[in-house]
């Protein structure tokens, strides 16, 4: 049985507010890190075909480092401290962009490690964030609360793609990248200090030691797990020649 939690509590509150606002800051700044902006940015580092289509699946691949999460929690002995530092690593990174981009620093190789921290640090943030929420969200009320969200951080998406397209369409070459890039880097700055506000509730214990067999069991689980897997794979594999042409 469940102990019971006071959902109500001030800090559960304003965790849930600072979790939608992060989440906002997080889709403006790495907005640079994906579709037609870090293609353009590819081509200002003299990115070739090959690594065009690493960059493409590295969102993917970075999903690996979450099997390793465990070992920052032995190491940091607090999810929030974790998720912290996975966030430093992950989003410090962005501000190399615009520095080497202002100094003429414009290597393949470069760019390709500096997204492929952001990457892997956002992959390990989304899961010491995702472990926090789930103890401070009602589960009666989490599909509400994530519709809500996930709305406010579309409307923020589709609030900054415009701005980015003219401040590229308006300043050619380096410098249309560089303003955006530092833009991005004060969102990405700005989302490190509201995780850092983010309240730690105490470790909730969930489900039985039967957790894997009770969710394999489920036929409709499995048929979406079925679905997912075949999804991703043809989004993998499809996406770099996307980006390419």
């Amino acid at each position: 049985m469940q102990e019971y939690v006071d959902f109500t509590r001030p800090e559960y509150k304003k965790t849930r507010k600072l979790a939608i606002l992060e989440g906002s800051f997080y889709n403006m700044a790495f907005l640079v890190t994906q579709g037609f902006i870090v293609t353009g940015l590819a081509l200002e580092y003299g990115v070739s075909e090959f690594l065009i289509a690493i960059i493409g699946v590295l969102p993917t691949l970075a999903q690996l480092t979450q099997l390793i999460s465990p070992i920052f929690l032995r190491l940091f002995k607090s999810r929030k401290k974790s998720m912290v530092f996975a966030a430093i690593i992950g989003r410090v990174p962005l501000a190399f962009i615009p520095l080497t981009l202002a100094i003429g620093i414009k290597f393949q190789s470069l760019l390709l490690i500096i997204l492929a921290m952001i990457s892997l640090g956002n992959s390990l943030v989304g899961t010491f964030w995702a472990s926090i929420m789930r103890d401070v969200i009602e589960p009666s009320s989490t599909g509400k609360y994530y519709g809500r969200r996930n709305l406010i951080l579309s409307l923020s998406s589709m609030l900054i793609t415009p701005l980015y397209s003219l401040i590229l369409d308006t300043f050619e070459g380096d410098t249309g990248f560089i303003i955006v890039t530092v833009i991005a880097t004060c969102f990405a700055m700005i989302t490190i200090l509201l995780l850092m506000n983010h309240y730690n509730p105490p470790v909730r214990t969930y489900g039985s030691g039967r957790m894997f067999k009770e969710v394999f069991s489920n036929l409709k689980f499995r048929q979406y797990l079925k679905f997912s897997v075949l999804w991703n794979f043809a989004i993998t594999v499809s996406g770099p020649g996307i980006m390419q042409n």
